[in-house]
């Protein structure tokens, strides 16, 4: 009489396979959850870590001038930013820059070294808030929310002061723009901005996507920006990369002939600073006042989209594949 073996590998398979999501991270090249502990510190000097994957070495900072009542700093916060049911993980870095009138350049730049490499399609994720924006210039007769700018790149770790290095730039808040305006660029001299505005002290999902990475012909950088309405929805509507400007708050590109790579020789950077700090010379053009102040969390990059939005599984989603798995349990035990 042959034995029939129940097949519980198969059947468990299955029931796995139904709980998988977007978490998936095969070609995951660059993850910061910025999981540093739970006492907020400078980030100067703190060795990458924390479940971080594709950056090695410590957090290296630099700053304008200080003194004078200017303020920059660059600061690990152990409370992280949220948004909808993506996963995220320890704390979130948050930049601060409050210049005064000193005809001195005030930024802040901190940066951790990349150990991995990519090329081709590359996508980026983190999440962003504005938390402050009011820097303005007297001398200029500039408006607040003018003088200010605050963006991620990646940069040569030979060369990682000033505007006109780096490449795979987003702005959260564009340089010499009232409001709250994102930006995105192929390489860091032409940024091109949506039409939208996002809000302060709101927290928004950036995805960013690159082609052509590491070619010779240059390539698109193309970012899409959502709140938690639009990412919901894109996610219930079958969360598809060809939706992602269907359901975006807002979109943009930029083109760019120039050849960027995304290898060890390169740095994540993250900095916050005067306007004037990359694109003027003249000493009044340093006299802001006011504060901006950004936060970033979440930093991811991968091939695909999937390996850059990870989701939290749903609690449906459990309760089915083990309700389903316990509803089997009977007849698995049954031997013909």
């Amino acid at each position: 009489m042959t034995m029939k073996v129940p097949q519980y590998p198969t059947l468990l398979a299955i029931v796995a396979g139904s709980l998988i999501t977007t978490s998936s991270s095969a070609s995951l090249l660059v993850y910061e959850g910025f999981n540093y502990g739970e006492s907020s510190m400078n980030i100067d000097g703190v060795s990458v870590g924390g479940g971080a994957t594709g950056l090695t070495g410590s957090y290296s900072t630099s700053t304008g001038t200080s003194g004078n009542g200017n303020v920059q700093t660059s600061i690990y916060n152990s409370s992280g930013l949220t948004f909808s049911n993506l996963s995220t993980t320890g704390g979130a870095l948050t930049q601060t820059v409050s210049p005064t009138i000193d005809s001195t350049k005030e930024y802040t730049y901190s940066h951790a070294a990349i150990n991995t490499s990519g090329t081709g399609t590359i996508y980026n994720s983190m999440l962003v808030r504005v938390d402050s924006n009011a820097l303005s210039n007297p001398t200029l007769g500039q408006n607040p929310s003018n003088s200010g700018v605050s963006d991620m790149r990646i940069q040569s770790t030979s060369s990682l002061t000033g505007n006109g290095n780096g490449s795979m730039v987003t702005n959260a808040k564009r340089s010499n723009q009232g409001s709250q305006k994102p930006g995105t660029s192929y390489t860091a001299n032409g940024f091109i901005g949506g039409s939208g505005t996002i809000s302060l002290a709101e927290t928004y999902l950036f995805i960013t996507k690159y082609t052509n990475v590491g070619g010779v012909d240059g390539g698109d950088a193309t970012l899409w920006v959502f709140d938690e309405t639009g990412f919901d929805t894109w996610q219930a509507n079958g969360g598809l990369e060809g939706d992602l400007s269907t359901y975006a708050f807002m979109e943009t590109t930029n083109t760019s002939s120039t050849a960027i790579a995304f290898d060890a020789t390169k740095s994540m950077r993250f900095s916050t600073g005067e306007f004037s700090v990359d694109f003027n010379s003249g000493a009044d053009n340093y006299d802001n006042v006011g504060t901006i102040g950004a936060t970033y969390d979440e930093v991811r990059y991968g091939t695909s989209l999937g390996d850059v939005i990870s989701a939290i599984p749903e609690p449906s989603q459990f309760a089915l594949g083990f309700g389903f798995l316990a509803l089997c349990l009977p007849f698995l035990r049954r031997k013909l």
